[in-house]
């Protein structure tokens, strides 16, 4: 069995703890805390928040040198420095921790300064957390959103939901989504929470009225993260928006492919996304899947986008040799620089769960 098929025949992943920096693609290694040169527009103090799959949510301080991560459901803290490495990924060094075993422990990250963040453990199996950087004030509009499913624990399914819809009416610090859920096929799921939710907010962070545990945080930038509570996974994406392809594809991506088994482990593959003409992306995974190790040029996929559902939803087609699997897939340009992030959710050969996550490097 080829094990270097992003999207493939065998089963499913994820991981943990979150964190900081894109600063383009090829740029020379730097530092963060720990001594080095700075890193050219990272400066200033930057906090996050959002969901750790399958259901917890951490919050994060970030400065020009040091970092802080506290997980709001179990009290768990970690603090440490950070490293800004040639290939667009990042890494972090764990100092400071609430447990011992944490303590000198490293992980690789991206960052979309003052917008979004997502942090993946060196040579761990676990959870992992999607932060966005949370509204210092309370948000009044709200446009309609698309997102990809984050799966719960537990075995996967075909009739699991796969995206999500949200249109968001305020009245005050009041928000009311009507909610509509997707599976796989397109076909219309109806929600196990009722089709209303009603919010009140405060700064960005969102809490439910009725009694339920999601948790929801929105963004000036359009971010869209959800947290269903403890094991029951949740959602990411961002404000509905019209998508070309041939845009989308003239950029550098960076990210991580989560395969989700239903035994509860799960596997992560770094990869990076590049021009493929035509509107599609060429991605590789990289040597050893370490990112400090340079792209495995031997292998690749190829993702063509097809024309843009009227959800708001990009499914994606994913070829791979002989294999060919569809990614539904949400694209937005987010933030004061307009960079694109990507998500995207699919049910592979095996009946497994994957989620693909991946921001602009370029």
């Amino acid at each position: 069995m080829n094990k270097k098929l992003f999207f493939p025949i065998f089963c499913a992943l994820l991981i943990v703890v979150s964190l900081l920096v894109i600063n383009g693609c090829g740029s020379a290694a730097s530092s963060g805390g720990g001594g080095g040169s700075s890193i050219a527009n990272r400066t200033g103090t930057f906090s996050y928040a959002g969901i750790q799959a399958p259901g917890e949510i951490w919050s994060w301080t970030i400065s020009t040198e040091t970092f802080s991560g506290t997980n709001e459901t179990t009290g768990a803290y970690i603090t440490g420095e950070w490293t800004i490495l040639a290939s667009g990924f990042g890494t972090m060094h764990v100092i400071g921790a609430s447990t011992g075993d944490a303590v000198g422990k490293d992980a690789y990250f991206l960052e979309y300064k003052d917008t979004a963040i997502m942090v993946f453990p060196v040579g761990e199996v676990n959870n992992a957390i999607v932060c966005a950087a949370r509204a210092t004030a309370a948000l009044t509009t709200g446009p309609k959103y698309i997102c990809i499913k984050i799966p719960n624990a537990g075995p996967p399914s075909l009739s699991d939901v796969a995206y999500i819809t949200a249109e968001v009416t305020w009245a005050g610090n009041l928000a009311t989504f009507e909610i509509t859920e997707y599976m796989i096929s397109g076909e219309y799921r109806p929600p196990r929470g009722g089709d209303t939710l009603t919010f009140s907010s405060s700064t960005g962070m969102l809490t439910p009225i009725a009694a339920n545990p999601e948790r929801l945080f929105l963004t000036p930038s359009g971010m869209f993260i959800v947290d269903n509570g403890p094991g029951a996974g949740g959602a990411i994406g961002a404000s509905k928006e019209s998508f070309s392809s041939i845009e989308a594809a003239n950029h550098e991506y960076r990210g991580v492919d989560f395969r989700y088994f239903p035994s509860g482990t799960s596997e992560t593959y770094f990869i990076a996304a590049t021009n493929n003409g035509s509107g599609s992306l060429k991605g590789y995974m990289y040597n050893g899947n370490n990112v400090e190790s340079g792209i495995d040029t031997s292998s690749f996929v190829t993702f063509t986008f097809q024309s843009q559902e009227a959800t708001g939803i990009i499914s994606t087609e994913v070829t791979q040799g002989a294999y060919t699997t569809t990614v539904k897939s949400v694209f937005a340009k987010i933030g004061a620089n307009q960079k694109y992030i990507w998500f995207g959710f699919n049910v592979n050969a095996s009946g497994g769960q994957e989620n693909i996550l991946f921001m602009q490097t370029n």
